[in-house]
């Protein structure tokens, strides 16, 4: 199978911050969030963050998961807790 690539954004709810960032279907959603963080700084990543939500569905998406598992498309908008 070939990887896809995907435009996402990220938001923090917390802070308002987010970014665009174009990622592999099969990297996981925690992988991003830690690049990002270490990065640009954008987001403060709290101790322990087990999902996301999808800013459309409200839905809990689990940060263990690729993006592809979790059936995540470009255009998504994430937001972290």
């Amino acid at each position: 199978r070939r990887r896809v690539k995907i435009t996402i954004t990220m938001t923090q709810e917390s802070t308002g911050k987010s970014c665009d960032i174009q990622v592999s279907d099969t990297q996981k959603i925690e992988d991003t969030i830690q690049v990002i963080k270490e990065n640009l700084g954008v987001f403060q990543k709290p101790g322990n963050m087990p999902y996301v939500k999808d800013a459309d569905s409200g839905r809990k998406i689990d940060v263990g998961s690729t993006y592809e598992q979790a059936h995540i498309c470009s255009g998504a908008k994430l937001l972290l807790p």
